[in-house]
């Protein structure tokens, strides 16, 4: 496997950066998807098919990016927005022009299981614009099992040095 994990060194949002780290995530070989390391997202008028070791590289990444968006956007904050205000940034600065970009934000999103949509697709055409609804889950910030073992490792080892 040929894969570069090197990402533009830009801080916030841009349509490069999106499109980097999407064309990084994505299958385009179809003929290597495999159902073990690949999964398989329905965007709005797109389907992806995103390699999951890449997908765990960037996710730290793609949560920044997330973050970047709206206040509205976020859960306990807004609890969602129309999409076709994802072009703006939290600072209000217009980052993508192009949907394609916007989309590729989403897809991204919906494979680390942070973006939602509140409404089912079936009423989206009766919302304004016929644009569905986004909503950016909250960052489960509970520590994993293998960062309880390194703390607890860490902490058990000040104590005998610290010992007499």
């Amino acid at each position: 496997m040929n894969i570069v994990f090197s990402a533009p060194s830009e801080l916030t949002i841009s349509e490069t950066l999106v499109n980097h780290i999407f064309d990084e995530c994505r299958e385009n070989d179809l003929t290597k998807v495999k159902l073990y390391d690949t999964c398989m997202i329905t965007g709005i008028s797109m389907i992806a098919f995103l390699k999951l070791d890449v997908l765990q590289v960037y996710e730290k990444r793609i949560n920044q990016l997330l973050n970047d968006m709206p206040a509205l956007f976020h859960e306990n904050e807004g609890d969602g927005w129309t999409l076709s205000m994802m072009v703006y940034d939290r600072k209000k600065r217009k980052w993508a022009n192009s949907e394609r970009s916007i989309e590729r934000l989403l897809i991204l999103g919906l494979a680390i299981d942070r973006i939602v949509f509140p409404f089912a697709r079936e009423v989206w055409y009766k919302l304004p614009y016929g644009h569905p609804y986004v909503m950016i889950r909250a960052i489960n910030e509970e520590p994993t099992n293998e960062e309880i073992r390194q703390k607890a490792t860490e902490d058990s080892g000040q104590y005998r040095q610290g010992s007499p």
